[in-house]
């Protein structure tokens, strides 16, 4: 367990620097072809992946042959976030109703999920789209992660929970984690999310218009009100409950 997030994290970083590499490489590439500040040709988001990279695309050799692969991967990672999007609700509703079917709440997942979809195959489905991307990951994102360190180092316990890490991963975890699963994760996600807060209280995200900053809000504020009205106050009795061997 240990050795797998290491490994994945390890591998994310480094894909995510060189990710960076190669994005500020093609908007310097497009800056010289064009003659055009760079600073008029940054920016991030879906506008980075559907109107930057597809023109830089086209200056390159075979451009027909680098867009398709372009849009392929991003294809192809679209759907591997689906999964990581759709399981979690699939699991959630089947905690309440045990007996349920797997499969038709999976297709009713799926099914709402494409309605939701539908709003972005509009005329101003991007817009709603760089909104909605925006606002999970500024925060939905970072309050899943305070979450799961307050859940995991308070509520169950950091060192029972590095305990049973230890007994299940060919690498052992010090105690040095159980200060940062504790304090260190919690403070600077914290950190990171008033200072997102402080950022769009002072200037609205884009300028959009207040009703379309609503939306967005809407996607923090109702999944946070429906995890807290589903939580249930499971703490354990002991500070440091024993975990069954696997």
């Amino acid at each position: 367990m240990a050795k797998d997030a290491w490994t994945a994290a390890l591998i994310d970083s480094v894909i995510s620097l060189f990710s960076g590499f190669v994005v500020f490489a093609v908007l310097g590439y497009m800056a010289w072809v064009s003659e055009t500040p760079v600073a008029e040709l940054a920016a991030s988001g879906p506008r980075l992946a559907f109107v930057v990279f597809p023109q830089a695309l086209s200056l390159m050799p075979l451009p027909g042959l680098f867009s398709a692969l372009f849009f392929v991967m991003l294809l192809t990672l679209g759907i591997d976030s689906a999964f990581s999007l759709v399981e979690p609700a699939i699991a959630s509703i089947l905690d309440i109703r045990s007996r349920a079917s797997a499969a038709r709440i999976a297709a009713w997942v799926c099914l709402a999920a494409f309605a939701v979809g539908l709003l972005y195959t509009t005329r101003a489905g991007l817009y709603f789209l760089d909104i909605v991307d925006h606002f999970v990951t500024s925060y939905n994102l970072i309050l899943i992660g305070i979450g799961e360190a307050v859940l995991g180092g308070w509520v169950y316990g950091a060192e029972a929970l590095r305990r049973h890490i230890n007994q299940v991963s060919d690498w052992p975890v010090g105690r040095w984690w159980n200060v940062s699963i504790r304090w260190v994760v919690p403070i600077a996600l914290t950190s990171l999310l008033v200072s997102q807060l402080v950022t769009d209280w002072r200037t609205p995200y884009e300028d959009y218009p207040a009703w379309a900053l609503a939306i967005g809000w809407a996607t923090v504020l109702v999944p946070l009100g429906i995890g807290i009205s589903m939580a249930r106050g499971d703490r354990p009795t002991s500070p440091e409950p024993k975990i069954p061997e696997i």
